[in-house]
């Protein structure tokens, strides 16, 4: 009983109920792209008294979402957890289904690495580097505002993910780059999303953090530069999606702990299950008497 007017399924209860049907029904609209979803329940909320901000009605999107995904529940007591069938992609490297963060100097070639990685695992070879690879058929997204559809074809290319005359191979499902960047705001982590629900298992490459959230006006030093990370990683959890994150090292701390050496916050690193640091075999500025080996 509605303690306003005492009638029955009237006031802000009732319509906080009819608000949130409305969102489930609008995530299930096939016809309704994620960026425009808030269009759709803004002018929804119009048919009620009560009135809405749009940070509520982006939580109940975001919870219809959530709840279509099949949302986590605790482990109750004597419960049993869900253990991953594979623990990882690239053995002791690159881990499944969870986030590895891959830092390095700029140049060093994280890109072109992992591109390798991914690569020798669709064509289906056992080990790479001498550390096993997950027997399996990836399908891989790619969010690359980092770099240009031309660096990204010599990646590809090399690691044998496109032809010659730039063709991607059909196990990368999209690749967005710096002249059709995806950004970690609402909209971008809805279309991850997206690709995640229709492709379930997949390898998402994000390179680099720092050109998915240059438009989201995040200072590095500060602790809320993870945020749009935690946030990707709950939208993606339901998925089993395994997300490898390429960032940065700071100068200073480039040849340190992989856990210290991430540029800006220590927040980013915290937030992962696995840090992995890339640096030169042999480095100039460690013994300019010694050869340099670029490897």
């Amino acid at each position: 009983k509605n303690g306003t007017n005492g009638v029955y399924g009237v006031g802000p209860s009732a319509d906080i109920k009819k608000i949130k049907a409305k969102a489930k029904e609008i995530v299930m609209d096939d016809s309704i792209g994620s960026r425009d979803q808030m269009v759709h329940m803004k002018d929804a909320a119009r048919d009620y008294e009560t009135e809405f901000s749009n940070q509520e009605l982006k939580q109940y999107l975001w919870d219809a979402r959530r709840e279509l995904a099949g949302a986590a529940t605790p482990v109750s007591r004597g419960g049993k957890l869900k253990l991953s069938k594979a623990r990882w992609l690239w053995m002791s490297v690159v881990m499944a289904a969870t986030t590895t963060l891959v830092i390095a100097l700029p140049k060093v070639g994280k890109s072109r690495l992992m591109t390798m990685v991914l690569g020798r695992i669709h064509r289906g070879d056992y080990a790479f580097l001498g550390q096993e690879l997950l027997a399996a058929e990836p399908l891989i997204l790619i969010v690359g505002p980092d770099q240009t559809e031309a660096d990204w074809q010599e990646c590809l290319l090399r690691a044998g993910l496109s032809d010659a005359d730039g063709n991607l191979n059909r196990c990368i499902v999209a690749l967005f780059h710096k002249g059709c960047p995806l950004h970690l705001d609402e909209g971008g982590i809805d279309q991850i999303v997206e690709f995640c629900r229709a492709f379930p298992n997949l390898i998402i490459l994000l390179d680099s953090y720092a050109a998915a959230t240059a438009a989201l006006g995040l200072e590095e030093k500060s602790n809320s530069y993870a945020d749009p990370l935690i946030d990707l990683q709950e939208a993606i959890a339901p998925y089993n999606a395994s997300l490898i994150v390429i960032h940065h090292s700071n100068r200073h701390s480039a040849k340190g702990r992989a856990s210290s050496a991430s540029r800006g916050t220590t927040a980013l690193p915290a937030a992962v299950s696995q840090t992995v640091s890339l640096a030169w075999v042999s480095d100039p500025e460690d013994n300019p008497l010694a050869p340099a080996d670029y490897r």
